[in-house]
């Protein structure tokens, strides 16, 4: 590691992906070693079969659970996860190449839940395919946390250790807020007496009235700090000679965050003055006075400085603010001729280099990281945990003769080796050089071992202040990766849908009436698998602050009336009998008429899953006061007390069978809170009980709000077919191609089709398109280079109609593709009737800048 870089922190996501990446290779190489692979990982890991069927799960995961060794293998992954979350009816699963992060509750063996980051990866080992997976807790942020507690309250207990000296803080006021035990030795006050008391009361009745206490606070904010020898009181009314130092504390914008105050008891030097000025015609006492006064400026100097690397490491957020600071303060304090800090390795089993002050680059190229049972004598200090001190380099050689080259290097000749310890373990080494011989006198030791240890709470604390703004941009980055997923998950479900949905168009206009049912079914399951989607990608861009409203004028009867429709199909599936009392006029409001239709549809939705079949369903809708409110009953299973405070959480849901008959994804509710509340309003859940039905009631604001303009253009459905084009689609899907081209010409078009943008321009050899119907993430080539590329060959004069058919639907993605010169932007899976009004240019009067269509989540 070079000089001055940060050290690695905990293991990171990317660490993580590595370890889980080396270990699929190391297990797709040697599919039989799968336990021993697991058992030698010092990560948490599962492994699984394709029917979720337990392999093995290493000590570090079952010890997570709470399992004893074994009891997890040969179980389901079910085993692991709320009854809430598991899908007994899923498919097999199948191998892939890439990793998914998925950051869901755990279940432990004693039945309570964690929140645990999974990591997915799968190998194809001898045909079947082995699925691992990490498993990591996240209470290690609140440990993280608590051991930075522990920290500072054995920072306390030093400064408490300090005997000869009071030690103390001001808050920004000048009141007393901390008291060491020196501090109660030297003044005579207890802690309880004394905190939260003004300043001045150290001072003599004189110097209060003289103002100097003020004076003293105002010279330190100044200039940062103040030294003063005077007169001081004891709590008994005595007074004693004192030598203090007071320092202003800000924080990183400047602002006061209190004083720090170390005074010294310096009676006894005074008497001696005072006798030595009595003396002063003795010459030897005079020389001996003037000595110890030169020791005792010393010693005031270094006290001084030491209280300055106290301040400055208690501001010191990062190791390498740490190094930096002891670096200098050894160097400049202590006279050193060089300082080297190392720091415990992440792998705990080596020595990292940190910082250097005074040794020349080279010495360190074979030294920067040094394993701990290595022969050198700042690894045995790091063994032992007890100081070294080597008076001479003659010393140093004696005990490692084997280093006498390199000590050569450099002008030094005693030497200090300082452990670095913290909550009793090890967590770096301090060595400080010196050019001269010096025998390291009890005072001299005393003082280094008070700077090992307060660099080692200072490394400690800002080793875990580093851990935890690690593991918050961890858990922003999990929450980031979510939203993407979300998204991701929206485009690759889409995809699959849009020939689902042309096969059925294709069905219709063939008009064979033995397929009629099954057309049925399937129109019902594709719009619920719609609807799954569109609610994802919703709460997806809710969490991302994404969604805006579009307020028209509108009267509540007809937004109630599309919401009607939109829930019939279900009400009328369950033979559910719908009461609809609404008065047509005189509820005119301003609100996003299709967000509204949408709350009041899912639960109109909710209320028919949770309804057995042939029962109640009302819908009610008045003004009160200032308030619309909407009501939803249903005479259905009704709702536990239990669960009445939790409806509207995200991925919560009534009781379900094991069929998951109800089905869903309990979003429903989770996005009617978040509509409702967009517009100002609330909606609340009642219920008298299991079996006794459930009542929903929506209030929204009645008072007219300035409405803002519609951001998406509507898609009228065309009165006939368009026929006679010559029409190019192109789409990387061979099933959503083909059928789309089948169904294009049954309608009377002259249709070629291509799987990519070079097939499709090689098309243009011999066929010159009119329509382009393009899907943008197209291989070799996307979809907005070869839209660019066809309007390019255009023969002069001509032009090509240019319609983009994708998964991708948020607004960015239309803004993109109406820079690259696409006419419409449709969504699949696009209604047939939409993607035939789109071959037709609308009239200018009537066209939007730029046409496009996107399902309910993207609006």
């Amino acid at each position: 590691m070079s000089d001055g870089s940060k050290p690695e922190g905990p293991p990171s996501r990317n660490r993580t992906q590595k370890v889980l990446q080396a270990l699929l290779a190391r297990i797709e190489a040697r599919p039989a070693a799968l336990a021993s692979f697991l058992a030698e990982t010092p990560e948490a890991l599962v492994a699984f079969g394709a029917h979720r069927n337990i392999l093995y799960a290493n000590a570090q995961a079952e010890a997570l659970f709470g399992y004893p060794s074994g009891a997890l293998e040969r179980q389901s992954t079910d085993a692991l996860i709320p009854t809430r979350l598991r899908q007994p009816d899923a498919p097999p699963m199948r191998a892939t190449d890439d990793l998914m992060y998925v950051e869901l509750p755990g279940l432990m063996r004693d039945g309570s839940e964690r929140i645990i980051e999974w990591c997915f990866g799968s190998v194809r080992g001898g045909g079947q395919p082995i699925f691992v997976m990490t498993v990591r807790d996240r209470v290690e942020l609140d440990r993280a946390l608590e051991a930075l507690r522990i920290s500072e309250e054995r920072f306390q207990l030093l400064v408490n250790g300090v005997q000869d000296h009071a030690i103390f803080m001001l808050d920004p006021d000048g009141r007393v807020s901390s008291w060491n035990t020196g501090a109660s030795r030297i003044k005579g006050w207890t802690a309880s007496e004394i905190l939260g008391k003004p300043y001045e009361l150290f001072f003599t009745p004189e110097d209060r009235a003289a103002g100097v206490p003020g004076s003293v606070i105002a010279e330190a904010l100044r200039a940062g700090s103040r030294e003063v020898i005077g007169w001081r009181v004891r709590k008994d009314g005595s007074r004693f000679w004192a030598h203090g130092s007071l320092t202003a504390l800000r924080d990183a914008q400047g602002n006061v965050r209190g004083f720090a105050k170390i005074t010294r008891d310096l009676t006894e030097r005074r008497q001696a003055e005072e006798i030595e000025r009595r003396l002063i015609v003795e010459r030897a006492a005079r020389e001996a006075a003037q000595e110890a006064e030169q020791r005792l400026r010393a010693s005031e100097d270094r006290l001084r400085r030491l209280q300055q690397m106290t301040a400055s490491l208690s501001e010191a957020a990062t190791p390498e603010d740490v190094s930096a600071v002891m670096l200098d303060g050894c160097m400049d304090t202590l006279g050193a001729a060089g300082v080297v800090l190392y720091v415990l390795a992440t792998e705990r089993d080596q020595l990292e280099l940190l910082g250097r002050r005074g040794y020349p680059a080279s010495s360190f190229q074979n030294y920067r990281y040094i394993p701990l049972d290595a022969h050198l004598p700042i690894t045995a200090v790091a063994r032992n945990r007890v100081p070294a001190f080597y008076e001479s380099r003659g010393a140093y050689v004696r005990d490692y003769p084997e280093l006498r080259e390199a000590v050569a290097v450099g002008d030094f000749e005693a030497t200090a080796i300082m452990p670095l310890v913290s909550r009793g373990g090890l967590v770096g080494m301090l060595a400080i050089r010196f050019a001269h011989q010096r025998p390291f006198e009890a005072g001299e030791r005393t003082l280094l071992l008070t700077l090992s240890d307060v660099c080692s709470q200072a490394l400690e604390r800002a080793r875990l202040f580093s851990a935890e703004r690690a593991a918050r941009a961890n858990a922003e980055s999990a929450n980031r990766s979510k939203d993407e997923f979300l998204a991701m998950l929206g485009h690759e479900l889409r995809n699959p849908l849009a020939p689902i949905v042309t096969a059925v168009q294709l069905m219709k206009r063939h008009g064979d009436p033995r397929s009629a049912h099954e057309r049925a079914v399937i129109e019902r399951q594709t719009a619920h698998l719609s609807k799954l989607v569109d609610d994802l990608l919703d709460v997806s861009r809710l969490a991302r602050g994404l969604v805006g409203l579009s307020r028209v004028t509108v009267d509540l009867a007809d937004v109630l009336s599309n919401a009607v429709e939109l829930a019939s199909p279900l009400l009328e599936q369950r033979a559910q009998h719908l009461t609809v009392s609404v008065a047509k006029t005189g509820l005119s409001m301003n609100v996003d008429p299709f967000r509204v239709a949408q709350v009041v549809a899912n639960l109109l939705a909710n209320a028919a899953k949770y309804t057995p079949p042939g029962g109640n369903v009302w819908l009610d809708a008045e003004r009160e006061g200032p308030d619309m409110v909407i009501r939803i009953r249903d005479d259905g299973e009704g709702i536990t007390p239990e669960l009445l405070p939790n409806v509207f959480n995200l991925f919560v849901q009534g009781a379900q069978t094991v069929a998951r008959s109800g089905g869903g994804l309990g979003l429903g509710l989770a996005l009617v809170k978040s509509f409702v509340s967009l517009h100002g309003g609330t909606v609340t859940a009642a219920s008298d009980g299991p079996g006794r039905g459930s009542e929903f009631v929506v209030r929204l604001p009645a008072s007219p709000v300035a409405a803002e303009p519609a951001t998406t253009a509507a898609v009228a459905t065309p009165a006939v077919e368009a026929r006679g084009k010559r029409i190019l689609v192109v789409d990387d899907n061979d099933d959503a191609r083909d059928l789309l081209a089948e169904f294009l010409q049954e309608l009377g078009n002259e249709v070629k089709a291509a799987a990519d943008g070079p097939a499709a321009l090689e098309l243009l050899r011999t066929f010159s398109p009119e329509v382009a119907i393009l899907d943008l993430g197209l291989p070799v080539m996307d979809g907005f280079e070869l839209a660019r590329r066809l309007r390019e060959r255009q023969p002069a004069g001509a032009s090509i109609r240019l319609i983009a058919v994708t998964g991708y639907g948020q607004d960015r993605d239309m803004a993109q593709s109406r820079a690259a010169g696409f006419d419409a932007h449709l969504v699949k899976p696009v209604d047939i009737a939409v993607l035939v009004a789109a071959l037709e240019p609308k009239p200018a009067a009537a066209r939007a800048p730029h046409e496009g269509t996107r399902p309910p989540a993207e609006i």
